[in-house]
């Protein structure tokens, strides 16, 4: 029979770096080049031939693990049973639940997750706080996932395995370290051409120019406009007598039934209707939102959309009594700041 906490932690394993795989294959497919997959530092490919079969004993040595009841591969017979194998056990559930957190953190990533660091490009990468010496949160996952494996199999390969990971995992990228912002030597007296700081763009290592950043291209309405809109939706509505103005609404309790009379009763129960009320009232908001095609809001949360959007408007004198208040004080205060 396989062991039980070492098969989980394969699997996640498994999923773990099938998922990379996947990852990197989209990437390949869609530039076409290796970027993104295979580092471009000299650093960083040197670590390469070094973490690529750390990893596969990685995926590898559960497995062996799982199935293997005696060896240097296999767990020792003292963690298969006892306190020592809920432990194990628990470890392969912290396992999993690094697995997903991961996943969380490749979704939010998206397009910009990549394999390895590209030289002066903007990364979307954690290199501060609690990630000071770990490039993003991914890899901090990794590191504890890394451990958990030596919870879940605590043989001397799984040691090894570990301790080169980890060493693998810290060491960072020359871009990934700030670099001096001090002019390199004297601006005259050496012989040598004028020079700034290491992180120029000119040299090696330094920054991109005119480099691409994300834009932000959305837009808020001036809050005079938001008004305006608002205003002349409602006068778009008066104009076609698309409103019903009643003296009161209000329930003791909170009865769809009472609602659904009302509005038959004022001939809405045909059309798409927003009941807009003095402020917000609980029991006819209950009595109003399991309705279909009908929206319930006080006239302070009103705007334009909000108006236009139903076919009938049904209000209450009091709401639009405080919809002319609100205007006139806002148009008064207005006035006053100018």
């Amino acid at each position: 029979m396989p062991d039980l906490p070492a098969l989980i932690l394969a699997v996640v394993i498994l999923a773990y770096w099938g998922r990379v795989a996947g990852m990197s294959a989209r990437i390949r497919t869609r530039t076409r080049t290796l970027a993104g997959v295979v580092p471009e530092q000299r650093l960083e490919r040197f670590l390469w031939l070094f973490f690529v079969p750390v990893v596969a004993a990685w995926i590898a040595l559960p497995f062996i693990a799982a199935f293997r009841a005696s060896g240097s591969l296999a767990v020792p017979e003292a963690a298969r049973a006892g306190g020592w194998l809920i432990v194990r056990l628990a470890a392969a559930l912290v396992a999993f639940g690094l697995l997903l957190a991961t996943i969380r953190c490749w979704r939010r990533m998206g397009r910009h997750w990549k394999m390895a660091v590209t030289p002066g490009e903007q990364q979307v990468l954690i290199t501060d706080g609690p990630f000071a010496r770990v490039r993003h949160p991914i890899y901090g996952y990794q590191i504890l996932l890394m451990l958990a494996s030596l919870g879940v199999v605590p043989t001397v390969p799984m040691l090894g395995i570990a301790l080169v990971h980890l060493a693998l995992m810290v060491t960072k990228a020359r871009n990934e370290v700030a670099g001096n912002r001090q002019k390199m030597y004297r601006q005259k007296g050496t012989g040598r051409a004028r020079a700034g700081a290491r992180r120029a763009a000119q040299r090696r290592g330094g920054g991109h120019v005119k480099h691409k950043t994300p834009t932000d291209y959305s837009y808020r309405l001036p809050k005079k406009a938001v008004r305006a809109a608002t205003r002349m939706a409602i006068a778009s509505k008066l104009r076609d007598s698309q409103i019903k103005v009643i003296d009161d609404l209000a329930f003791d309790m909170p009865k769809t039934r009472d609602m659904v009379a009302t509005l038959q009763a004022l001939g809405l129960d045909q059309a798409s209707t927003l009941v807009a009320t003095e402020k917000h009232d609980v029991n006819v908001y209950k009595s109003a939102r399991n309705i279909p095609r009908v929206t319930i809001s006080p006239v302070s949360d009103l705007n334009a959309l909000a108006v236009l959007t139903p076919r009938q408007i049904l209000v209450t004198r009091a709401a639009l009594d405080a919809l002319k208040k609100g205007d006139a004080k806002k148009t008064t205060t207005e006035q006053t700041a100018e």
